[in-house]
């Protein structure tokens, strides 16, 4: 289990809008926009621009430097946020039928037996990456993102371990137990998860404000937290996480809810550690694969070459698959774990009420700014 540091020291604090959301492009320079009724704000340096969106829209989604507006007539418009440059709404391109919409500014598509999932910002026929893991193999994860050419699944687990591991060549499973921040409307997905193809590391967040880090190529792992501070009280702290804006040379910026200016959302940023991956001893970091490693160096011995990681994972994961199937029912049968299955579930419950209930007060809130304005 890695050990939550709480070190983090949030210093700046940009106050947002009820329905403005943030991005930052990968020099760390920051994109507001806001969806009223049909019109898209848009802030970007000194620009700033209102435009009407061609459709109904469906979805705003944010990858890396862009925003994706997927409308109800099944088209794409893309707004790219290039420096000294106006963002504009631009038709990129339809979506297929057989095309679905998946979390976390993802797409995904079948093919006869064949599904695969790839960023909303990328052209299906060159982004696509094939799930090469079956359904039983999957369990209950689900796919959050793309990095490094491989589809990232989550699994919440009750198990207080973090760990992520690669069983195949396309995909790489993280698993935590933890309840991660969410979109803050149906109409505009924020994100919990962080994955550049620049670095190894995947970012997540969860309500709480706890940021776990993921390494693909070391398979370590690390959990981050704000450092405590004299005089916080509930009023003046952060009651919810909601996103991660992104990470640019050693800054973490991150959104999250206030009890002050009537619940309003606001962006933090905070140095991360030199060390980010911690201190610890190497085995208190690795992540269940990572154990094998004695084995990975014996085969490098051996043969004279590095191992393939990819490949590896080919191999541990047949391994685990016939050394564990009869294990995990056994488990499954245990009357413990049965009621920590049932406790997860009224978790899962409770959290989804609260998310309707954030969404509702959301409304109720701009309802009453409405008739305000036109008193």
């Amino acid at each position: 289990m890695a050990t939550v540091r709480e070190i983090l020291e949030f210093k700046e604090k940009v106050w947002l809008g009820d329905t403005i959301l943030c991005g930052q492009i990968s020099d760390g320079t920051r994109f507001y926009y806001q969806l009223v009724d049909d019109v898209l704000y848009l802030k970007f340096q000194d620009y700033e621009t209102f435009t009407r969106i061609p459709g109904k829209l469906f979805r705003i989604a944010r990858v890396s430097d862009s925003i994706l507006l997927h409308t109800r007539e099944s088209k794409l418009y893309k707004v790219q946020f290039i420096k000294n440059t106006p963002p504009q709404i631009v038709f990129f391109r339809d979506i297929a039928e057989n095309e679905h919409y998946g979390l976390d500014g993802l797409l995904g598509r079948q093919i006869g037996e064949d599904h695969s999932y790839y960023r909303i910002s990328d052209e299906p026929d060159k982004g696509s990456i094939k799930v090469d893991l079956t359904e039983k193999e999957l369990e209950d994860a689900y796919p959050i993102g793309i990095h490094r050419g491989k589809i990232v699944y989550q699994r919440r687990v009750n198990d207080l371990r973090l760990s992520i591991r690669h069983p195949s060549a396309n995909c790489i499973i993280i698993e935590h137990e933890e309840n991660l921040a969410n979109s803050r409307s149906e109409g505009a997905h924020a994100t919990a998860f962080l994955g550049e193809d620049s670095s190894p590391l995947i970012y997540l967040i969860n309500i709480e404000g706890k940021i776990m880090i993921f390494n693909t190529e070391t398979l370590g792992v690390a959990a981050l937290k704000r450092k405590p501070q004299p005089g916080d009280t509930i009023k003046n702290t952060v009651f919810r996480w909601t996103n991660i804006v992104g990470v640019h040379d050693g800054t973490i910026t991150v959104e999250g809810r206030t009890l002050q200016k009537g619940c309003a959302y606001c962006v933090y940023n905070a140095s991360l550690p030199v060390d980010i991956m911690g201190s610890e001893a190497p085995e208190a970091q690795r992540s269940p694969v990572s154990d094998k490693d004695p084995i990975l160096k014996l085969v490098s011995l051996l043969t004279g070459k590095e191992v393939d990681m990819a490949q590896w994972g080919k191999i541990a994961h047949a391994i685990n698959a016939a050394t564990s199937n009869a294990t995990r029912e056994e488990v499954k049968k245990d009357p413990v774990y049965a009621k920590m299955a049932e406790m997860q579930a009224m978790i899962d419950k409770l959290s989804n009420k609260l998310s309707d209930l954030d969404r509702s007060s959301q409304q109720k809130i701009q309802e009453l700014e409405r008739k305000l304005a036109q008193v």
